[in-house]
């Protein structure tokens, strides 16, 4: 009995092993994984992309992130221009819906967390022509308000040749489009043609401003 107590006392430590190495060979595979996903999309996929080689599943603390107001009176988003009919794919962006924090203390509870939405506009007289709407989609929402996350929204929208505006808009009174972040590590996106859209009344400034967002096609 004790040798046969011996024996299948090893070949249990055996398996133990070889089911714990593969459990780690995974683990570390999907770390590669995770840490590579995004990192370089194909160059004919993008339409516009100024959050660069950032994998998109990092999440940045607040309040450790900047960027510009995004809120119930200001909107804002990328200009693209496409060269032929091109079909979108993915809209997103750095965002929080519900930030507004003083000191450590939120100015306002947020609950349920809304989400982000985002409206196509084409372009007339080298603006956002704001009383036409495309199409308009809500962001996907990981309804945290302690983290700045990339948040979007895989569609299927065909547009002709042209230039168009994907404008963000928040129903809640503080909100945020990321343009750099301090926590975990430092982070500053790229630069993109914009519009500003400052609600009641419509007011809208077209610039080049560091904002991390990005449009795909396929």
């Amino acid at each position: 009995m004790p040798s046969q107590y011996l024996i299948l006392r090893s070949v249990t430590l055996l398996l133990l092993a070889a089911v714990m190495t593969m459990i780690a060979g995974i683990s570390s595979a999907q770390r590669r994984e995770d840490r590579g996903r995004d990192a370089s999309l194909p160059q004919d996929t993008i339409v516009i992309d100024s959050i660069g080689d950032l994998p998109t599943n990092t999440r940045f603390k607040l309040p450790g992130s900047s960027g510009s107001p995004l809120d119930v009176h200001n909107s804002v988003g990328p200009e693209f221009t496409l060269t032929k009919a091109t079909t979108i794919t993915e809209i997103g962006a750095y965002v929080e819906s519900c930030t507004g924090m003083v000191r450590g203390q939120y100015l306002e509870p947020c609950e349920p967390v809304p989400s982000i939405s985002v409206d196509i506009h084409p372009q007339l007289n080298g603006k956002p022509d704001l009383a036409t709407v495309i199409a308009s989609y809500n962001l996907s929402n990981d309804n945290d308000r302690t983290l700045m996350s990339y948040e979007s929204v895989k569609i299927e929208l065909t547009l002709e040749p042209g230039t168009y505006y994907a404008i963000f808009n928040n129903t809640y009174k503080y909100g945020m489009l990321m343009c750099g972040a301090s926590d975990p590590h430092e982070y500053m996106c790229k630069s993109v043609t914009m519009a500003y859209v400052r609600k009641d009344p419509d007011e809208v400034v077209r610039s080049r401003q560091y904002l991390a967002v990005r449009i795909l096609k396929n």
